[in-house]
């Protein structure tokens, strides 16, 4: 059963119990695996630019 929609990107942030906060973005919504790696290496540009290495 394929139930794929538009992609939905949700944020939050939240304080921690030491007094930090922590952000969050989840992308739900996508129909295939390859969908999610493609969202998850997006981000890691996005975000983090040249400052990260994938590894594979």
């Amino acid at each position: 059963m394929n139930t794929a929609q538009e992609p939905i990107i949700s944020t939050v942030y939240d304080k921690q119990p030491d007094g930090t906060y922590r952000a969050t973005m989840h992308v739900s919504g996508l129909a295939t695996e390859a969908q999610a790696q493609a969202a998850i290496e997006h981000m890691w540009r996005l975000f983090c630019g040249e400052e990260i290495e994938v590894k594979q």
